[in-house]
């Protein structure tokens, strides 16, 4: 049987077992007390201190953050050879298509993690942040650089969910907000970027998680995107920047998201121009 049928089939069991009102109730003093132990641990493993090792390490350096919609092409990525970048998922089933590779890779869903976990593992980038929780074999886990996203266990899952904010203390935890594109900002302002650009950040995607531009006729996964929680996302990252010197801008072709100040992506590089 294939294997992403198995795995779609035990997320879905999954997430209508999470549903539950009965099994929410009955679970939720002790996922709250696991969830904080694993905080705890965490906070005091090596590999918070290898997150922290990252502060401010590009200090002055703009990045792009690379987004997985249907507006990315290939051509923009070429031009983006040299440049710091943050990509997440499923990038890797475009690099037939170019020669450019991230700096920076995150998988910040653990469905998603457990489709793709082989070809995350087999990877060739400097940093790869996957969260703490994942089950990576230990050879390969002193390769990662493991964060922390850390949210209350909720009585039912859909209301009171936590506002996001940007964590100036991800090597601590990471907050939730309901995309990798935000791990991605935080991570990004933690080492010291002060210019951010979001590329393929459509904001306008399948009411599935995990459906994207490099996942047509597979499987998708049961969770129901929200926008408006990613939204709050951003929102919260457009608030910090404006109040700490930083710059985060939308260089997506098209696409629907507005928080941020567009900007023309064949602008950022003048220099072709001449040539």
């Amino acid at each position: 049987m294939d294997k992403s049928y198995i795995i779609h089939k035990i997320a879905r069991l999954s997430w209508n077992l999470k549903s539950n009102h009965l099994v929410r109730l009955i679970a939720y003093p002790y996922v709250n007390l696991q969830r904080l132990l694993t905080l705890k641990k965490y906070q005091h493993s090596v590999y918070s201190k290898k997150i922290l090792s990252l502060k401010n390490k590009f200090k002055g350096e703009r990045c792009f953050i690379i987004g997985n919609g249907p507006s990315l092409m290939s051509a923009d990525l070429d031009r983006l050879k040299g440049e710091y970048c943050f990509a997440a998922n499923k990038i890797f089933k475009i690099y037939d298509k170019t020669d450019w590779r991230p700096t920076f890779y995150s998988c910040a869903d653990k469905e998603v993690f457990m489709l793709i976990k082989d070809d995350i593992l087999k990877l060739n980038c400097e940093y790869i942040f996957l969260d703490y929780t994942y089950k990576i074999p230990q050879k390969i886990k002193r390769k990662i650089y493991p964060v922390m996203h850390y949210t209350k266990f909720k009585l039912d899952k859909f209301k009171n969910i936590e506002k996001p904010y940007v964590s100036e203390e991800p090597h601590k935890m990471l907050s939730c907000g309901y995309t990798v594109t935000f791990t991605s900002i935080q991570l990004a302002i933690f080492m010291g970027f002060e210019e951010i650009y979001l590329l393929g950040v459509d904001h306008n995607y399948s009411n599935k998680a995990g459906a994207n531009h490099f996942n047509k006729d597979e499987y998708e996964l049961p969770i129901p995107n929200n926008l408006d929680q990613p939204t709050l996302a951003y929102e919260a990252a457009g608030q910090y920047a404006d109040t700490h010197g930083i710059k985060i801008y939308n260089a997506t072709r098209g696409g629907k998201l507005e928080v941020f100040e567009r900007v023309d992506f064949d602008s950022l590089f003048p220099e072709e121009d001449k040539k």
